[in-house]
């Protein structure tokens, strides 16, 4: 299992192509992938490729971690921001608006509240799905706008909607069409 956190690229994706099959390597992978460096964790979620119904519920928990420590990084970020641009703070502000960016970029699909991570998601080629419960705080423009200029490589697709009862399941197979439109 050591050879996943590895420096060589090529003795992590060897490791990555065994690990999954021999006893405990899902558990292994997940691990890695839960505690892992950004690289760690890219290796962990190619040994999990094939094994997906076995790690469905730790990958499922780890997106969600995910997303949850994306949306508290920009949460900081936009604070930090406002801090004059030769403070230590906007530094700060600016390294947590990266750290947010990456975690989005490297998902297949995001979901979430409507605001900047799904136009940022979309920005960076992932096709996303903006949820909003109030009308009239959604800028109708905008989201025009994203849902033609997001229609195109190298962006992801973008789609708003209202939550409903349905929303969880629309957006599901919005983000799956999505995906499978992207040619291999």
């Amino acid at each position: 299992m050591t050879a996943l956190v590895r420096r060589m690229r090529e003795v992590r994706s060897a490791a990555a192509a065994a690990v999954c099959h021999r006893p405990g390597g899902v558990a292994a992978a997940l691990a890695i992938l839960g505690e892992g460096s950004n690289v760690e964790q890219e290796t962990a979620l190619e040994a999990l490729i094939g094994h997906e119904e076995a790690a469905r519920s730790g990958l499922i928990d780890w997106a969600d971690r995910e997303v949850i420590h994306a949306a508290a990084l920009r949460r900081g970020s936009f604070v930090l921001a406002q801090a004059p641009s030769t403070s230590v703070a906007a530094y700060l502000g600016d390294v947590l608006g990266r750290r947010a960016e990456a975690i989005v970029a490297r998902s297949s699909g995001f979901a979430g509240t409507y605001g900047v991570l799904p136009y940022l998601a979309s920005l960076h080629g992932v096709p996303s799905v903006a949820l909003y419960s109030e009308p009239a705080h959604v800028a109708e423009d905008h989201v025009a706008l994203a849902t033609s200029f997001f229609a195109w490589a190298p962006f992801g697709r973008f789609t708003a909607l209202e939550a409903d009862a349905t929303a969880a399941a629309r957006a599901a197979e919005l983000l799956a069409e999505a995906r499978a439109s992207v040619p291999a």
